[in-house]
């Protein structure tokens, strides 16, 4: 539901842009679960929460990946981008793979560590974000509400061209 207007959203304002702005939303729906368990949110509250995050999780995604093809393409790299994806995936999955067990030892302690440490983790990133990302390569594109079906469509070809993979998540998807 979220995928088409972040992606027109990362295509017009940048990448940069649309990435800090997954970092904000991603830490304040982190902390809004951390609110909702003291005061007994209930099942209504976490699945409204997890749709404001599931909207942080869309302006980071395609962001990134767009981010980091204009900028590899912008310094001149014409080689295949799937090595580089795949090594981006490898260094995600080590990184999970410590997340969790690092969470899995904080929530020990207490249920709610983990996800406050997750939102510092997250402001942290943020303004290493504002201060060391830049959009190389990205040209701005004006949107206007007429233009926004064929922009959206753009996008799309531009991704094809581009040689980005749509790939799915995980295999349930396929």
């Amino acid at each position: 539901m979220f995928e088409i207007p972040t992606g027109v959203g990362a295509h017009t304002i940048g990448r940069r842009a649309s990435f800090l702005l997954s970092l904000i939303v991603l830490a304040a729906s982190t902390l809004a679960y951390v609110g909702l368990a003291q005061i007994g949110g209930g099942v209504v509250g976490f699945s409204l929460v997890s749709v404001f995050m599931g909207l942080g999780y869309t302006f980071y995604s395609g962001a990134m990946e767009a981010w980091l093809v204009d900028g590899v393409r912008a310094l001149g790299f014409d080689g295949d981008m799937d090595r580089v994806f795949s090594t981006g995936q490898i260094v995600g999955g080590v990184a999970m793979l410590v997340g969790m067990i690092g969470g899995g030892f904080l929530g020990q302690i207490d249920l709610s560590l983990p996800f406050l440490v997750r939102s510092g983790l997250l402001v942290a990133l943020f303004f290493l974000a504002f201060f060391g990302m830049h959009d190389v390569g990205f040209e701005p594109r004006p949107v206007t509400l007429r233009t926004l079906p064929s922009e959206a469509s753009a996008i799309g070809k531009e991704g094809i061209r581009h040689g980005w993979r749509f790939r799915p998540r995980n295999r349930r998807n396929l």
